[in-house]
């Protein structure tokens, strides 16, 4: 069985409420109510014309379905070809790929999208189990506006792509109010690097809205504390890929993101394996909870409003 991996679609598009003035023409491509559930940002779809909800995931660099939801949509499998997914439980083989006719994201209409099709188990606060996962290769084609106090998500988009207009260093969203600007890497995977001081100690994470909590590697919190403390309280959880975790509960004095500060933090540490060379997710809790904060694919940064 041959193996195929899934890359996030190329950028095209940008967009901002201040863009005007600089020549970038935008529009809201969706304006999405959001729910917030055990920490977890969801929202509601189409999937060949039936309604799921999927968690926003900017942690995932594919979308997935659960395989009671690719069933109940009538998605189709490929059985020819499979994939990993990574994750803080480890690496999971055999993860099929799906095709999916039609994917709504209120006015947006996606036509012949790939999925991956994974074993998720995930509630959704309601006493049911969610559908899936918005992945990055969905994201990532767009300016992505998550309000958590007013529950909305926005996706905006650049009318003719005019990218250049948009990418434009002075280009930031039209909001009232103060707000951060923060630089971020994007990977090869089309996942988002937000550098964070945990400590002293600089370290670069991956934006990941479906974590609900920021995650350290051991290799990144031994630099951060100073060494490994093995009499660390430790637990065990479940990762999105169904594998348990251990981690280790570390307390650290100060965890930073730009002048975002939370002190007296308690971060699970896992120690398996580094995420090909990043040194873990940010997730919501601490310094995204209850934010109202704009991810620019097109730009590289991250807006946030205190």
């Amino acid at each position: 069985m041959s193996k195929f991996v899934l890359r996030a679609a190329l950028v095209m598009a940008c967009a901002g409420p201040s863009g005007a003035a600089l020549g970038c023409e935008w529009w809201t491509a969706a304006d999405l109510p959001l729910s917030l559930v055990h920490d977890k940002l969801l929202v509601d779809v189409s999937i060949n014309g039936m309604p799921a909800r999927l968690a926003v995931d900017t942690g995932a660099d594919v979308t997935m379905l659960t395989q009671p939801a690719a069933n109940r949509v009538a998605v189709p499998r490929d059985f020819d070809h499979s994939m990993a997914m990574e994750g803080v439980g480890g690496t999971t083989n055999r993860i099929y790929i799906g095709h999916v006719g039609r994917l709504g994201l209120g006015k947006i209409s996606l036509p012949d999208r790939q999925v991956a099709i994974a074993d998720l188990r995930e509630t959704d606060g309601r006493g049911g189990m969610i559908d899936g996962l918005l992945g990055v290769d969905v994201l990532s084609a767009y300016e992505v506006e998550i309000d958590i106090p007013n529950r909305r998500m926005m996706l905006w988009q650049a009318a003719g792509g005019n990218l250049a207009a948009c990418a434009s260093p002075d280009w930031a969203p039209d909001w009232a109010g103060s707000r951060q600007t923060i630089a971020l890497t994007q990977g090869a995977d089309q996942r988002m690097r937000v550098p964070v001081q945990v400590n002293q100690t600089n370290v670069m994470l991956i934006l990941d809205t479906g974590s609900p909590v920021l995650v350290l590697t051991a290799r990144a919190a031994a630099r951060a504390a100073g060494g490994i403390d093995d009499d660390a309280p430790m637990g065990v959880g479940m990762a999105v890929n169904n594998r348990n975790f251990s981690a280790h509960a570390y307390r650290f004095s100060r965890v930073a993101m730009a002048n975002t500060v939370a002190r007296d933090v308690i971060v699970p540490v896992v120690s398996n394996g580094d995420w090909l060379g990043y040194d873990g997710l940010l997730g919501l809790t601490p310094l995204l909870q209850g934010r109202h904060f704009w991810i620019s694919y097109a730009t590289g940064r991250l807006f946030l409003q205190p």
